[in-house]
C-alpha cells in the first residue's frame, strides 16, 4: 500500500488507523537513499542516478556511493563516487581502464560533465564527447499560476512517539527543510527542493513549485484501488502527489517532518487541476470512512482524523477540531 501511505496520508490496518508519518515502511534512517540529476545537450538527455552506500545515511552524496550515468542510445556508465566536494562529484567507472568523469550538480540538475580523457567512455555504446558546461537543466516546473502554501514563524518540536501518545518537546536548534518527490514504483528520488529553515526553534517554509510530472498519480486510481472503495472524483483524470517533508539538522541528519496531534495529521497535496472528491461509507463493511475534498490547482492543505470512539476515519480539506492542537515536529 505504498501509494496509499504516501499520497493519502493513511493506511487501514484492521480497524485501527495509523498515520503515514508513523508507519511508512522505510524511514529516512533505513531507506536506500537515491538522488537523480538530469541535464541535456544537443544529442539528448543525461540522467545521473546516485545510490547511497549502506554506510551512508547522510543527506549528501559521499564517496563509495554507486552511480549510474545514462545517455541517449542505451549508453550507460556504472561505478562509484570516489570524491565529493560541494557540488562536484568524481565518478570512477567499475572498469578502471575507462577515464573518470567529473559531474557538477545543482539541485536536481546536471550543470557540467567532463572527462579526463575528453570523451566519456561508456560501458555500452562506445564513447561520446563530454559536454562540459554545454548542458542544460530540465525544464523547470511551474512556479506561478498555482496555489502555494506558506508556513511562517511556527514553534518547532521534537516528537517522541510512545505507546500511549506522542510527547512533543520544544526544539531550540536550527536546520533546513526539504520537500522530496519519489517514483514509488522504482523507489527512486525524483527531486529534492530546499523550501525553508528552522532558526533557533522557529520554522518557516514555502511550497511553491509543482512536483515532477513523473511523481504525479491518478487520484481516482489511488483512492479507489488502494482503499477498495468507489470515490467520486471530479474530474476523474486529476493527478496528485503529497510532498514528503524532511528536516535536516545541523549535524546533517535527516528526519521526517510533520504537523499533527494524537488524533489529526495535516499534510499537503499538489493537484494538477481543480478537483473534488467525496465518499461516505464503510471499508470492508467495518470501519466508517468519510472523504470530503475540494482541491485547487497547486498546493492544498488536507487533514486526516481518526475518531476512536466512533471507529471513523475522515479525510478533508476543512480544518477539523481540535486542529488548534496540531504541532510542527520532527520525528525521532
Amino acid at each position: 500500500m505504498k501509494k496509499t501511505m504516501k499520497l493519502i496520508g493513511f493506511t487501514v490496518i484492521a480497524t485501527v488507523i495509523v498515520f503515514a508519518f508513523t508507519v511508512c515502511d522505510n524511514g529516512p534512517g533505513d531507506k536506500t537513499q537515491t538522488m537523480t540529476f538530469k541535464g541535456s545537450d544537443a544529442g539528448g538527455d543525461y540522467v545521473l542516478l546516485i545510490t547511497q552506500d549502506a554506510a551512508n545515511r547522510a543527506f549528501t552524496v559521499k564517496p563509495n556511493d554507486d552511480y549510474k550515468l545514462t545517455y541517449i542510445g542505451g549508453r550507460e556508465s556504472l561505478g562509484k563516487v570516489t570524491a565529493a566536494s560541494g557540488d562536484t562529484l568524481t565518478l570512477t567507472p567499475n572498469d578502471n581502464t575507462k577515464p573518470p568523469i567529473t559531474a557538477k550538480v545543482s539541485g536536481d540538475a546536471l550543470t557540467s560533465l567532463t572527462s579526463t580523457g575528453t570523451n566519456i567512455v561508456w560501458d555500452i555504446g562506445g564513447e561520446t564527447p563530454a559536454p562540459g558546461t554545454a548542458i542544460t537543466p530540465p525544464t523547470p516546473p511551474p512556479t506561478s499560476g498555482i496555489a502555494t502554501i506558506t508556513v511562517s514563524n511556527q514553534q518547532f518540536h521534537s516528537a517522541n512517539q510512545q505507546p500511549d501518545g506522542t510527547i512533543f518537546s520544544p526544539y531550540t536548534g536550527s536546520g533546513k527543510v526539504y520537500a522530496e518527490y519519489w517514483d514509488y514504483e522504482s523507489e527512486n528520488l525524483l527531486r529534492r527542493d530546499e523550501i525553508g529553515v528552522v532558526t533557533n526553534g522557529i520554522l518557516s517554509f514555502k511550497l511553491q513549485v509543482a512536483p515532477p510530472a513523473a511523481a504525479l498519480y491518478n487520484m481516482s486510481e489511488v483512492l479507489n484501488e488502494e482503499m477498495g472503495v468507489s470515490v467520486n472524483v471530479n474530474p476523474n483524470n486529476t493527478k496528485i502527489n503529497q510532498a514528503e517533508l524532511f528536516f535536516v539538522d545541523s549535524n546533517n541528519v535527516k528526519h521526517y517532518l510533520g504537523c499533527a496531534s494524537d488524533e489529526i495529521n495535516m499534510g499537503y497535496w499538489y493537484a494538477d487541476r481543480n478537483v473534488s472528491a467525496n465518499f461516505e461509507g464503510k471499508i470492508d463493511e467495518e470501519q466508517d470512512l468519510v472523504i470530503n475534498l475540494t482541491l485547487k490547482t497547486g498546493w492544498n492543505t488536507f487533514y486526516s482524523k481518526y475518531d476512536v470512539s466512533a471507529d471513523k476515519f475522515s479525510v478533508t480539506t476543512t480544518n477539523p477540531e481540535p486542529a488548534k492542537q496540531l504541532k510542527w515536529a520532527y520525528y525521532q
